[in-house]
């Protein structure tokens, strides 16, 4: 029986402490994921507070976020426009004024919606992308709600591809580090299995009787 490891670019991932993500080590096959790039939304204008922003200055903020980082969750659109406007608390004035704008968004066909709490554009929609955080800047640090169904069902794909066969606790661990998340919480076990389910479904995947991953 093959134990075998999860190739993941320049990191081998092993199962090891429940919960625990492996470290770097040698280099094994090339790096596939493009790393996440945030958005810097620059306001229309300055100075004024962020509840008072005109709508049509909002729903261009919303746009322009979601063309540069699409698809993506509500709340990073929601942030890095509060961001952009130096507002550390989005309160719910300001979150109403954003939900307004948003909508406004979908309306117009500036936006549109996909997996329910994310938005994306035509431009952003070009391509699926597996983005994984950049060490150097915080903003692209995504919770594991925060990445789309669509994407993390094909980073384990991927990751199933790469390595032929692995265990089911291997991959998970090897999802987790791909994102950037060190400990496998609740939130993420629970999404990785609907997504593993939603591949083995689809026959993208199999798993056999003794929890083993591997690719049709």
């Amino acid at each position: 029986r093959r134990v075998g490891a999860v190739y993941l670019g320049a990191y081998t991932v092993r199962a090891g402490t429940p919960g625990t993500v492996a470290g770097p080590v040698t280099a094994v096959a090339p790096e596939w994921p493009s790393l996440y790039e945030a958005s810097n939304c620059e306001p229309r204008r300055w100075n004024v507070a962020l509840h008072l922003v005109a709508q049509p200055d909002f729903v261009s903020a919303v746009t322009a976020v979601t063309n540069a980082e699409g698809p993506l969750h509500v709340d990073v659109v929601r942030r890095r426009i509060a961001d952009a406007y130096g507002t550390k608390r989005i309160g719910s004035r300001i979150q109403a004024a954003l939900d307004d704008a948003i909508q406004a968004a979908i309306r117009s066909r500036k936006v549109s919606v996909v997996d329910e709490q994310f938005l994306t554009t035509q431009r952003a929609a070009a391509g699926l992308k597996i983005r994984v955080p950049d060490a150097e800047d915080d903003r692209t640090q995504r919770s594991v709600a925060q990445v789309p169904p669509s994407e993390r069902r094909a980073a384990i794909a991927r990751l199933v591809h790469g390595s032929r066969r692995v265990h089911r606790e291997e991959l998970q661990v090897a999802f987790a580090r791909l994102f950037g998340w060190r400990r496998v919480g609740s939130d993420i076990e629970a999404a990785f299995a609907d997504d593993l389910d939603q591949l083995i479904e689809l026959r993208t995947v199999a798993e056999d009787s003794d929890g083993y991953i591997s690719s049709l």
